[in-house]
């Protein structure tokens, strides 16, 4: 019996905190990467035991959109919403690293 999640090229990535992070545009026997998108800045490497579950064509995530991205690039991400409000002078450098913890 394959214990492996079943993803699939094309199905939607979801994570934990309910943040649509995009779709899956390969996958092999470890896991699959996510195309990157206003979510995510750059594709995004997710091992299979990250999967919580997939339902209804959808990948569900055990963790967190920020967890994800900070864990495989070591670094904090800045999304495309996040850079176009601090453009607009809607939100400061500071305010995106204060709300980065709570997404």
């Amino acid at each position: 019996m394959n214990s492996q999640p079943q993803v699939r090229e094309g199905m939607l990535v979801v994570s934990a905190d309910r943040q649509e992070l995009g779709r899956v545009v390969r996958f092999d026997e470890v896991g699959f990467v996510v195309e990157k998108g206003r979510a995510i800045p750059r594709d995004l490497e997710v091992r299979n035991e990250d999967v919580a579950s997939i339902v209804g064509g959808r990948v569900l995530l055990a963790r967190r959109r920020h967890d994800l991205v900070e864990a495989a690039n070591g670094e904090p991400m800045v999304t495309e919403d996040e850079l176009a409000e601090a453009a607009r002078g809607e939100i400061t450098p500071e305010q995106m690293e204060r709300t980065r913890g709570k997404l």
